[in-house]
């Protein structure tokens, strides 16, 4: 068998009591069917071992008779006796056995085997989100959707999956899990279609894969004023319980979101921005792996008898098994000293003492003397509780001493082992309380203040804001496994002759009297815990900190499930703040609270608490009164628990609600402080005085100055009142200043009586207060019902309905879950139940008293190995959300500019499906609606050419304000939409960053075959390839139809040729990536790979080119036809040109037209090129004479002033070398048999500082058909590779 070392290869010792023998299940069964005991049972079975093959004592002189051989007795005596003493001897002892009286029957003893107590073993789930999605950033840009889905032949086009945009958010602690309130953007404008319900996810799950009854789904289209205020704005999926009004009303789906409850949020409504966000750092809070400071050990309880038929070794020895299980061992471990002084009892610390803290090297075998029954069980336990502390103990951790917070800063070497003392040193960085202790004492858990680790938890606000909510996960509960179910021990609770229970015969001693056993059933379960933490405050840059709440804040917990909570305070803007959550020690609360109120955060009810300048809200209740039986647990009471027996017992500490509906609220003052201090050096009063004034009348006037620690505040001043103590105690004369209003107070009265000319300085802030208090309220009233009486409430009624009432006399008599009525006059009673304080079963810890750990619920430590506390390991809070809050400067002030938006409303409960709230997506088929060139309507649209023309034109989503309409060739752009409909070039996608509108519309007009031009100062796209009646792409246009203009040296000059590179001629493999779209689901990116055949000098050895248009491009269609056309552009295209000509040459021409150059410089002496001017003369560039030859001339207009249209062949005429009136103010060429056409696509038009025009063109080569090339071609040309998928 393995063995089970520490790290440093020590031995482990069994961390469990003792080491016990295990009964088999034949054995167990049998011990039940007998009445005994596991002891008692291994007990006969070590007998049985030690008198295994060994003669009583009785039969020492009776012959041993074995079965041997028979012959040695025949030897030794006659067969005949042997045979006759047999036979006579069987004869006399069948007479005796006839004749001897019969004994009766031994009686069984009696015995008992109580209940056993199971706990809930599976529980339902409790969920929270872990994580949010996070606020978009202020000045993010507002995405803009275009697309439009449609169905054609059978294959999609068209739609997009859109990831939205936090605007607004809060999250919410429901007790049993969490809810999300959202607004999400989508889209700027108004989009074309709603998008359908299949088609909203979260993350990558659909939302109708959802439970409908967890959320509530609305949609806000972008017109009005933003707000989801109609029915029609919800979907009908989705049917999370509406929320209640600030009446307490349900509220309809009419009421304008975002719908933040006011009971909630105290008056916070559509006027209140809201941002929530998760926490990444100092997020975990709680005191967590606590180590003893003399706290004692106790074995589990065991019922043990002493029979009336033991003898006296037996039953001492039972005795002292009693006494064992009764002892209260030491854990030695205890704190024992302060600055190397060893004073036992409590001490409070400073900064920089130092804290001794000590393991000591005590055996418990060699301290107590149990007989055979050992101290082993209990050195096991011991020791493994010692080496744990050793382990939890190291140098440069933060952990709670007593109250007070140190750092662990050295310690003894080695590791802790038996026999071997080990002491730690701390330092302490916050003071506080510690208690020293000796650690061969045996405390009770509860008692002394202790060490435990220490997580802070703190929230610092991103923005200044009216409102924090911090959103708490805990887990709090507490596990006892394997323990007596010590409630079904049977009749009195003390052993009969104990010092307390001398002469009572109870059911226990009765069955020792009978020499029975009692066995007691077994109990496993989670029982309630309670974990404490205080509030504090500071302003961001601040030292010190304040503490709020009041009181400490608990959470209790009785299962391994967590539970959801929030406190919400509401504060000052005027600064930047954080918040602390720091753990408190239960020990503490031991003293300090039991008995007392504390805030109890559990369940749903909203609970309020003014601290100072802070109002607090948190679900549960504020005056929580934590009693001796809410901090124990009952399991623990030896016998059936008690109920209540006396008056003193039964009063009532709450009910399971204390409010119905919320008042209305209103801001008001509200005074927090008087103060007063006449000494000149430090004054803080208010002064009156005469004050003098440069204008007006009177000149002089009474005036206010009011001084706070010898600075003034400001100044008010009266032209109306005599000079007295008019403003004693008078809000009107006042000044505010950072948030802050002061006034006069009392006035102050010198010594021989008369006014001072000062005043108290009364200080008051800003603050919400309920109001419509109807008359005769707040009063006093006696609830009826109920077990008991003298209960005393005071009550309050609003004139909206609302209604609170807290304790004022608990009364006494009652019983838990009583029904009591309060009564409201005319407008209704309200029925509540109460939550009573027996106490009963509390008393001094077991053997004292009848209950064995009293006060475990709030304790820091165990006393029984059974027990497993949650926070033993980890702490038990998590802060999972922090919800930001700022109010509009009045409640008519419209916080909430959403219109001109596209918007999403959520509200969803958390579930084990969407525990994390990651990215909420929605399917959009018809995005923002722009106007359609072609039909001239407003509605979606997915043409690349509306658009950009809705670009260029929108004054909200575009550049229209510096643009507009009148700079847009809008004829142009509409048939750009036809070419791309016609051709099926869809562009959907989404604009999601900010953009130059040029540079964006250029790059993407590309991918749809388009030029983006600017023509007479107008922009404009038009198709880059030539386009037939049907607007779709022209294949089988000759090229020399597509001539708008000839040039040639004649009419041009500054000839540049520029040939590509080899490296940018060099073919490749394209690899297009595009969208392939399901309805409502999400997109699957496709790949295209296409390259030129190995005819066209194609090679799968090509560098590979991507373009991904998966961005906007759904069809594989369209993704084809721009990768081959890259192809062939690269394949054909190898050069462009640039020259200059004069203005009338290039008149009619435009960017994107075609046109046909002849030069001898370019095309090496195979054209005979000229001009002829005006009167006729002919100037030729060749040797040979062009007159009678076959030409081609073109001039830019004829005589009439008309276009003169394409180039035009003739045979050149002439008289007497003047060319005939036809040909003037031409360029011609002269046609030969091996002329080669070359067309040119013009890029650019520009003019140069001479007066002439630049022209830019590439070339567009011609096939053998006088195609063009990138056009014109067999699809088998090109090779595919296989799909990606």
């Amino acid at each position: 068998m393995a063995e089970l070392r520490r790290n440093d290869g020590s031995m482990e010792s069994i961390r469990q009591i003792g080491h016990r023998k295990i009964l088999l299940p034949f054995e167990q069964e049998l011990c039940e069917q007998l009445g005994l005991s596991k002891e008692e049972y291994f007990k006969f079975l070590e007998y049985t071992l030690s008198q295994n093959g060994k003669r009583p004592k009785e039969y020492d002189n009776i012959p041993y008779v074995i079965n041997g051989f028979v012959s040695a007795i025949v030897s030794a005596i006659g067969a005949s006796q042997v045979a006759t003493q047999l036979v006579i001897g069987l004869v006399l002892t069948l007479v005796s056995y006839f004749l001897t009286p019969k004994p009766k029957p031994p009686k069984t003893p009696p015995s008992l085997t109580t209940a056993g107590q199971q706990g809930v073993r599976r529980f339902a789930p409790q969920t929270g989100f872990d994580t949010a999605q996070e606020l978009a950033e202020l000045g993010a840009v507002i995405p803009l959707v275009f697309a439009k889905y449609r169905k054609i032949d059978g294959i999609d086009f068209g739609g997009i999956r859109v990831n939205t945009q936090l605007l607004w958010s809060q999250m919410r602690s429901l007790g049993k899990g969490q809810q999300i309130k959202a607004i999400f953007n989508l889209s700027s404008g108004e989009l074309g279609q709603k998008p359908d319900f299949n088609g909203y996810a979260i993350g990558d799950m659909l939302l109708k894969n959802y439970s409908e009854g967890k959320f509530r789904l609305f949609w806000y289209n972008g017109s009005g004023d933003g707000k989801f205020k109609n029915k029609l704005h919800k979907y009908p999926q989705g049917n999370l319980e509406r929320e209640k009004d600030r009446n307490g009303k349900t509220s309809t789906d009419d009421v304008a979101l975002p719908l933040i409850d006011s009971d909630y949020t105290a008056g916070f409504v559509d006027n209140t921005f809201c941002a929530a966000r998760t926490p990444t750092t100092q997020n975990i809070f709680g005191n967590y792996n606590p180590v003893p400071n003399s706290m004692r050990f106790m074995l589990p309880y065991e019922l043990v008898l002493i029979q009336d038929n033991l003898d006296g070794d037996v039953k001492n020895k039972t005795i002292i098994k009693r006494r064992k299980v009764q002892t209260n061992f030491p854990r030695y471990q205890a704190i024992v000293g302060v600055n190397g002084h060893i004073a036992l009892g409590n001490k409070n610390v400073s900064k920089d003492d130092l804290i001794t803290y000590q393991i000591s090297d005590h055996d418990p075998n060699e301290e107590y003397d149990f007989s055979d029954w050992s101290a082993e069980d209990v050195a096991s336990s011991v020791n493994a509780d010692r080496e744990n502390t050793d382990d939890t103990l190291a140098i440069g951790e933060q952990y709670l001493i007593g109250t007070a917070k140190g750092i662990l800063i050295a310690h003894d070497d080695g590791i802790w082992q038996e026999n071997k003392i080990k002491q730690f040193t701390f330092k302490i960085i916050e003071p506080g309380e510690v208690q020293v202790k000796r650690v061969i004492d045996a405390h009770n858990p509860f008692e002394t203040l202790l060490i435990q680790k220490c997580a802070i938890g703190v929230i610092t606000n991103s923005y200044k804001c009216h409102t924090t909510e911090i959103g708490i996960k805990s887990v709090v509960n507490k596990q006892i496994t394997g323990f007596t179910n010590v409630n079904s021990h049977p009749g009195y609770w003390q052993y009969y002759g104990e010092p307390d229970n001398a002469g009572i015969d109870g059911v226990v001693h009765d069955y020792e009297k009978k020499n029975g056993n009692i066995s007691l059933g077994q109990m496993s379960k989670y029982v309630k815990r309670y974990s404490f933490f205080k509030l504090y405050t500071r302003t961001v840059g601040e030292d010190n900190w304040t503490e709020i709440g009041n009181k400490p804040f608990a959470v209790l917990g009785r299962t391994p499930q967590p539970q959801y909570n929030f406190i919400r305070i509401n504060h000052s803007s005027d600064e930047l703040r954080e918040f602390k959550l720091e753990p408190f020690p239960g020990n503490k609360i031991k003293t300090d609270y039991v008995g007392e109120q504390i805030n109890l955060l559990t369940g749903t009810k909203l609970a309020h608490v003014q601290s100072g300048d802070f109002n607090i809200y948190f679900n549960g209740e504020s005056g929580y009164v934590l009693t001796a039986s809410r901090a124990s647990n009952p399991e623990w009471f030896l016998g059936e628990i008690p109920q209540a027996e006396n008056a003193n017992q039964g009063k009532v500490l709450s009910f399971d609600r204390f409010t119905i509906g919320t008042p209305r609220t209103k801001e008001e003052y509200v005074e927090f402080e008087r103060s007063l201090n006449t000494d000149s050096r430090n004054r803080t009063y208010v002064h009156q005085h005469q004050q003098r004034v440069a204008t007006g009348y009177p000149r002089r006037r009474t005036a206010l100055t009011f001084y706070v620690d010898n600075r003034s505040k400001g100044r008010y001043t009266d032209s109306k009142r005599p000079f007295g103590p008019f403003a004693e105690n008078d809000t009107s004369y006042n000044v505010v200043k950072d948030g802050i209003r002061y006034h006069p107070g009392a006035g102050v009265i010198d010594d021989d009586d008369d006014f001072d000319n000062k005043y108290e300085i009364v200080k008051s802030r800003l603050q919400t207060v309920n109001t419509g208090l109807v008359s005769g309220y707040p009063k006093e009233v006696n609830p009826s019902g109920g077990s008991g009486n003298n209960l005393k409430l005071r009550v309050e009624l609003y004139d909206n309905g609302a209604k609170k009432w807290e304790i004022i006399d608990q009364g006494s008599g009652y019983k838990e879950g009583d029904k009591v009525t309060i009564p409201f006059d005319s407008f209704g009673n309200e029925d509540v139940f109460c939550s009573v304080n027996f106490g009963v079963f509390v008393t001094e810890p077991w053997p004292q008293g009848q209950n064995l750990n009293p006060f475990d619920a709030i304790a820091d430590y165990i006393k029984f190995d059974a027990e497993r506390p949650s926070h033993l390991d980890q702490p038990e809070h998590q802060i999972t959300y922090v919800n930001e809050l700022v109010r509009a400067n009045n409640a008519d002030e419209d916080f909430l500019p959403y219109s001109q938006l596209s918007n999403v409303g959520l509200k969803m409960n958390s579930s084990k499906e969407f525990n994390t709230f990651s990215q909420l997506s929605v399917y959009v088929k018809n995005g923002i609606k722009v106007e359609n060139l072609i039909t001239g309507s407003t509605e979606s649209s997915n043409l690349f050419p509306d658009i950009a023309y809705h670009l260029l034109t929108d004054s909200i989503n575009g550049a229209g304000n510096l643009i507009g309409a009148t700079q847009i060739n809008k004829n142009d752009m509409k048939k750009a939409s036809q070419f791309c409909e016609a051709n099926k070039f869809y562009w959907d996608g989404i604009i999601t960053q900010q953009q130059n509108i040029r540079e964006f519309i250029y790059q993407n007009a590309l991918f749809s075959l388009l030029d983006f031009t600017i023509k007479g100062g107008q922009f404009s796209l038009t198709p880059t390839v030539p386009v037939n009646s049907n607007n779709e792409i022209d294949r089988d246009v000759l090229g020399k139809n597509l001539v708008k203009a000839l040039f040639t040296d004649g009419n041009t000059r500054n000839l540049k040729v520029s040939f590509l590179s080899p490296e940018e001629r060099q073919l490749f493999q394209a690899r297009v990536l595009y969208r392939e779209e399901v309805e409502n689901g999400f997109a699957k990116t496709e790949v295209l790979d296409l390259r030129l055949g190995d005819d066209l000098g194609g090679s799968e050895n090509d560098p590979r080119e991507v373009f991904d248009m998966s961005n906007f491009c759904t069809s594989e269609v369209h993704a084809r036809t721009f990768a081959e056309y890259a192809l062939l552009i690269r394949k054909f295209v190898d050069h462009g040109i640039s020259f200059e000509t004069t203005p009338e040459s290039a008149m009619s021409l435009e960017p994107g037209d075609h046109i046909r150059f002849f030069s001898e410089i370019t095309h090496n002496d195979r054209f005979e090129n000229g001009y002829i001017s005006a009167d006729g003369v002919i100037q030729s560039q060749g040797n040979s004479n062009p007159i009678g030859a076959n030409i081609f001339y073109w001039r830019a207009f004829n005589e009439n002033g008309s276009d003169f249209g394409d180039p035009r062949e003739a045979t050149l005429t002439a008289n007497n070398g003047i060319a005939s009136s036809k040909f003037r103010s031409s360029v011609f060429t002269v046609q030969q048999t091996n002329t080669s056409d070359r067309i040119y696509k013009i890029e650019s038009i520009t003019y140069t500082d001479e007066g002439f025009v630049q022209l830019t063109a590439t070339h567009q080569p011609l096939n053998k058909n006088g195609k063009l090339s990138i056009l014109d071609y067999d699809p088998n040309i090109f090779t595919d590779f296989p799909r990606i998928k």
